[in-house]
């Protein structure tokens, strides 16, 4: 996958990429420190941009997972999904879960921004260095990926997709997700997200629309699934959770 039109970032964070001055723990412990305060004000947001949040676990995925260390994956479609994601967590009792961003949201020139952007769980990706290969980059975002599964034992959330894909697909997904699971021997949820395509002008424009989560499958580490077999299943449960949103649409 190639991410032409991405350049690399420069971070707000001192030494994002300096492996050994900045450790995760350090990391997590202050530019990446997570707020409950600023969670809230996130969730409440998540509110005001949607009518709501249809959630359906039909196989007790979450009912049985949702506060283990799992790798979250949904399809991506809009820059609001991190928001719909979260906040149809909470209204579920759901742990929150801590998730890769793109780093164009922790750009130097915007601290505040990156500040609180950090401070809902997220860390930062930067896409255009993982697709060059750069080492400390790609090292980067297994270790804070790790970190947060095998170390703070919480939930990861992860768009595979690397970038938007509002198509009628899911798109191509990169392997990392993958690797992440088999090194840190965690269990990877497959889900899909609906209707928050063009969210906010909905919100200015139209009625807001309702946000559906759907949870399909559960791979655990020691079956290895290959990419394929992910894919397809994240295909899967793109068309059930689509079917679903139409069908409360109509």
């Amino acid at each position: 996958m190639v991410y032409k039109k991405v350049k690399p970032v420069r971070l707000a964070i001192p030494g994002y990429y300096d492996l050994v001055a900045r450790t995760p723990e350090d990391l997590f412990s202050n530019e990446l420190q997570f707020n409950a305060g600023n969670y809230d004000i996130a969730q409440k947001w998540g509110r005001k941009i949607f009518r709501g949040f249809d959630v359906h676990d039909p196989y007790q995925i979450m009912a049985e997972h949702s506060d283990s260390p799992t790798l979250h994956l949904f399809n991506h479609q809009d820059l609001t999904d991190p928001v719909a994601i979260g906040s149809a967590y909470a209204q579920m009792g759901y742990a929150h879960p801590r998730y890769a961003a793109k780093a164009e949201l922790f750009k130097e020139s915007k601290p505040d921004r990156a500040a609180f952007i950090g401070s809902l769980g997220a860390y930062p990706v930067d896409r255009a260095l993982l697709e060059r290969g750069n080492s400390a980059a790609v090292t980067r975002f297994m270790q804070m990926s790790r970190h947060i599964l095998e170390v703070l034992e919480e939930p990861l959330l992860l768009f595979p997709g690397g970038h938007l894909h509002p198509g009628k697909d899911v798109g191509p997904i990169s392997n990392g997700c993958l690797v992440i699971s088999r090194r840190a021997k965690k269990p990877i949820i497959i889900a899909a997200l609906m209707g928050t395509r063009l969210a906010l002008p909905r919100v200015a424009v139209v009625r807001r629309s309702v946000a559906t989560l759907y949870f399909h499958e559960m791979f655990m580490p020691e079956e290895k699934p290959t990419l394929e077999a992910v894919q397809a299943s994240m295909q899967q449960a793109y068309d059930v959770a689509r079917d679903i949103h139409r069908s409360r649409e109509t």
